[in-house]
């Protein structure tokens, strides 16, 4: 990859107005990122920290992505910035075939030399199967890895999720989504020590979609094998089933619905933050938030600290108040005296600063009493940003 070709140096404005700009454009789409590394160096250094902070490998990308790094310049330029990598298969492909996976072991080699990777993606993909074809899954690339994503992968055993979790050595946070266990499972063993997130998305006219966030409490050699046997408990279970049985360890809760089926957190006292809504409906149409809150308020003890309620802006949000007369009921529950944070994040297809204004106005009026301890917080986002 040749050198880009610059018609300026540098750029003449003060650092501060820079930065400026760049968080400004930056979380825009990738062409805009594209557009701002030709500006000058400066800015091409801090488009390629996002640009390629994050790389997908699969099949059909790993020799053009190997024949990138032959580059001198990509090496110097694009893989410092390199920190998660997304190993995917590409399910119509047959596999990998063995050419690919030694150019995979190539690649991994070249980037344990350049950079540091501290999150992995697994779609679909197994590094404990391909051990063999590619050393690089044997040697100490991965000690570096904090957080492991596993989409897609089907377990026979709890064996083969050791095997593949004991290839990163320093793991923290492992989420699993769309993850199937393969073997019978034992309610009366306890699951993993640690925290859990769930996250549950349910689309209309769509299966719901889950993804458990697991949170290590200690090193990963000190989880015994019977521990992960009862994790399959936690995986294959419904919604309901996974909040029950994770009890006590579920600290977080996302839930996207745009249908309302009902999910008792009563099993969860210890939640301490929940996300919940839809950014494609109005508050006045989602009964079952306030229903579902208020089923944690049936809990003993007051541990939420955040509350995320999601919504779809409207220049009709004054039908909205009695959403807001239920929700004020339920926070006013002695459980609900621990928050420290009610916000309120509205999506929108076009800006509109006058609606923006109207629904903070409603929302502070319908709920004064956490105003006036500005617990209250606001924000607004394009339905391009990720709901989560």
């Amino acid at each position: 990859m040749a050198e880009p070709s610059l018609s300026i140096s540098r750029c003449n404005y003060p650092v501060e107005l820079q930065e400026a700009i760049l968080d400004y454009l930056i979380p825009w789409d990738r062409g805009v990122l594209f557009t701002l590394s030709r500006v000058c160096r400066f800015w091409r250094h801090r488009s390629y920290r996002h640009l390629f902070s994050a790389i997908p490998i699969a099949q059909s990308t790993v020799m053009p992505f190997y024949d990138l790094a032959l580059d001198p310049f990509s090496l110097a330029g694009i893989f410092p910035h390199i920190h998660d990598i997304h190993f995917r298969t590409i399910p119509l492909a047959n596999g990998w075939n063995a050419a690919q996976l030694v150019i995979l072991d190539k690649v991994l080699v070249l980037l344990s030399q350049h950079t540091t990777v501290t999150s992995v993606v697994l779609s679909g993909f197994s590094m404990d199967c391909h051990r063999r074809e590619v050393p690089s899954f044997r040697r100490s690339l991965f000690t570096a890895v904090t957080r492991l994503t596993i989409s897609g992968g089907r377990f026979r055993n709890p064996k083969e999720l050791a095997q593949e979790l004991s290839i990163f050595s320093q793991l923290q946070t492992v989420d699993f989504h769309a993850v199937y266990c393969d073997w019978e499972i034992d309610t009366k063993v306890k699951h993993p020590p640690g925290l859990y997130g769930l996250t549950v998305a349910v689309h209309a006219g769509s299966p719901y979609e889950k993804t458990i966030s697991w949170k290590l409490q200690c090193p990963l050699t000190a989880v015994e094998e019977d521990e992960l046997h009862a994790f399959g408990s936690i995986v294959n279970a419904d919604v309901h089933g996974t909040i029950r049985r994770l009890g006590t360890s579920l600290y977080d809760l996302q839930v996207q619905l745009e249908r309302g089926p009902s999910q008792n957190l009563s099993f969860s006292p210890c939640l301490r933050r929940i996300s919940i809504g839809s950014p494609t409906l109005v508050l006045s149409i989602m009964t079952w938030v306030p229903r579902i809150l208020y089923s944690l308020a049936k809990t003993d003890t007051p541990a939420l600290k955040i509350l995320e309620i999601i919504f779809a802006s409207s220049r009709q949000f004054h039908l909205d108040k009695p959403f807001l007369r239920c929700l004020s009921v339920v926070l006013s529950q002695p459980q609900y005296s621990g928050v420290l944070k009610i916000h309120f994040i509205a999506y929108y297809h076009i800006f509109d600063d006058e609606v923006e204004q109207t629904i903070v106005k409603v929302i502070q009026g319908g709920l004064e009493r956490w105003n006036s301890r500005g617990l209250l917080e606001f924000s607004f986002r394009t339905h391009d940003c990720d709901w989560a």
